[in-house]
């Protein structure tokens, strides 16, 4: 009887409800807000890894930025690849801006093969975008190292991805001279 009274006592537990997470993209969402969106999911991860070449995008407890950080890779390869591309994201001179451009080197070592890959179809199709925004990639070091360390990936959509990138950097003396000062043709030969 003493059982029954004390369940009897005990309050009963609310139900709580679940936030639904943010993983849309507004329609006319701009480069600043592509940006912060993908930098925030980032951020949401750890950076594990001694040196600066084995440093892995590991997301800990939160399974929707892989799903965001996708989603905005998707925002951006439709824009570099549609007829008409949006120029709330691109500036100007019809490139990306650099704030979007110095996440990839974190994209393309991240964990997820799908992160991996889809940030490597991005730098190829940004460099056949235009000229000012193949010079644009290919002068940035990192994302160069990067896409080597993406070459020898055991994965083969991210080897494809990195191998046919590089090709499309390749498509203009620029780019091909920036592969010759990064030394990246050799490592590749």
């Amino acid at each position: 009887m003493k059982m029954e009274t004390r369940l009897q006592k005990m309050p009963k537990k609310k139900k709580s409800k679940r936030r639904i997470p943010f993983t849309s993209i507004p329609e006319n969402a701009d480069g600043n807000t592509i940006f912060a969106l993908t930098l925030a999911s980032i951020v949401r991860s750890s950076i594990n890894g001694d040196t600066h070449s084995q440093k892995k995008l590991k997301l800990q407890d939160n399974t929707h930025s892989p799903f965001l950080i996708k989603k905005c890779l998707d925002r951006l390869l439709h824009c570099l690849l549609s007829p008409s591309p949006n120029h709330l994201i691109l500036t100007a001179h019809l490139t990306l801006p650099s704030h979007i451009i110095s996440l990839f080197p974190l994209l393309l070592t991240s964990g997820y093969t799908e992160i991996k890959s889809k940030s490597a179809e991005i730098v190829g199709a940004a460099a056949l975008f235009s000229l000012e925004m193949n010079e644009q990639v290919a002068s940035d070091l990192d994302i160069l190292k990067t896409l080597m360390s993406a070459l020898a990936s055991p994965e083969k959509t991210i080897a494809i991805a990195a191998c046919n990138a590089f090709l499309d950097l390749c498509t203009t003396s620029i780019g091909r001279q920036q592969l010759l000062k990064s030394s990246s043709l050799e490592h590749l030969v």
